[in-house]
């Protein structure tokens, strides 16, 4: 069974729960420039599983996912393939799927004081 983070309900709660774009599996109409994850993964900090199985528009949901990482720390968004339960520890790494991880870090809180 895939871990789940102890993010789960908390990603869940800020995305949703997974569900399918379009049936077809092609961009919906006016999103054709957009990045889509079909079947995505979310992945905490740790490298594991917090949310999934739902086709994601990165581009129009970014505000969320930049939300997410700075309730609960860094994540990384991937598309289904080659990402099944046990390979993002293992692939993340690997350069040649660099490009496919797409990475949403926790804003640093200023904590330095005003300037005078």
């Amino acid at each position: 069974m895939l871990e789940r983070s102890p993010h789960y309900r908390t990603a869940h709660d800020i995305l949703g729960y997974g569900f399918p774009l379009t049936p077809d599996k092609r961009n919906p109409p006016g999103a054709e420039d957009h990045r889509i994850y079909w079947n995505a993964f979310i992945w905490d900090e740790n490298s594991i599983y917090c949310w999934g199985g739902g086709d994601l528009d990165l581009t129009e949901r970014a505000g969320d996912l930049q939300g997410l990482a700075d309730t609960i720390g860094t994540i990384y968004a991937t598309p289904e393939q080659p990402w099944n339960e046990a390979s993002f520890q293992k692939l993340r790494d690997q350069p040649e799927y660099a490009g496919e991880i797409v990475t949403f870090s926790q804003h640093q809180q200023n904590t330095a004081p005003p300037q005078d």
